[in-house]
């Protein structure tokens, strides 16, 4: 996400930004970012560019807020961001404090084309925000060194960069599996996560969902686990999660008001489920 930064006036003299941009490969780049801030911060960036972008932070909290699309970022050390960018620009939140540390790789259109499955990459293109997870050990490894690696050994930096790229796309074929479902099921498993989304504040049971779309209790949570790659628990809790992000950006209801809205009886139930999410208490985010 860290793609081309540049700072005005206004910033120049409170933030600290140390970035290298190195062409991995034909339609890939990265960029490795060491920033510093005096305080809290905004800058403001355009990604001229439409494919895959995986986003891993080592140090430091920032989050990133579309102008173009309904999404938000949030990360903070030790988490790694997939989200698929279409010549989108926005605002990128800086936190005082600790460095930020951060790798950015993109990866464009005709490149995933050659290593995802069209299915997977049409999937791809209407996510956005593909995943906001703890980096595993081989990634923070992995930027660990690119961190700390001199910027002319440029074969060792490709290499390590081509490392991380084969372990996220292998994640991401290996997520989007085939289930080992019938058509029918499918069907009905669709309509349920339809009734889910529509329904994310207050959701039916699993009992009263089997039922309205006639299947077995045992089929549903078994089959939604399969072709979803979550719990239906995980699905209602997602959906909570990525409408508080929204809800949170546009300042116009308090902490209390939004946990009323998504379904929450009380305000420290929404807390503790926003943080146990995305890693981070929500009276911490500023836009």
């Amino acid at each position: 996400m860290f793609a081309k930064i540049n700072t005005n006036n206004n910033t120049k003299n409170e933030i600290l930004i140390n970035q290298s941009h190195i062409q991995i490969g034909k339609g890939i780049q990265l960029y490795i970012n060491k920033i510093d801030t005096k305080k809290d911060n905004l800058i403001f960036i355009k990604n001229n560019f439409c494919g895959l972008s995986i986003s891993i932070t080592f140090s430091g909290f920032w989050h990133y807020q579309s102008h173009n699309y309904a999404f938000v970022i949030l990360s903070q050390a030790g988490y790694s961001a997939l989200n698929y960018i279409n010549n989108d620009c926005g605002k990128i939140f800086l936190k005082q404090g600790k460095q930020i540390q951060n790798i950015t790789i993109n990866i464009e259109n005709k490149i995933l084309l050659k290593y995802l499955s069209y299915k997977i990459y049409e999937k791809l293109k209407f996510s956005q925000t593909i995943a906001n997870k703890l980096s595993s050990n081989f990634i923070a490894i992995t930027t660990k060194e690119l961190l700390s690696a001199n910027t002319t050994n440029e074969l060792f930096i490709k290499a390590r960069a081509y490392d991380l790229i084969a372990y996220e796309l292998k994640m991401l074929n290996d997520s989007y599996k085939e289930p080992n479902l019938n058509k029918d099921d499918i069907k009905a498993l669709n309509s349920a996560m339809q009734i889910l989304k529509q329904n994310y504040k207050n959701p039916p049971t699993i009992q009263s969902l089997a039922r309205s779309i006639c299947i077995n209790e045992t089929k549903l949570k078994l089959g939604f686990k399969e072709l979803f790659g979550m719990t239906i628990h995980a699905s209602i809790t997602q959906a909570r999660m990525q409408e508080a992000k929204q809800l949170i950006s546009q300042k116009e209801l308090n902490l209390a008001q939004i946990s009323k809205e998504l379904g929450y009886k009380q305000q420290h139930n929404f807390t503790t489920a926003f943080k146990k999410y995305f890693g981070i208490n929500p009276s911490k985010i500023k836009f």
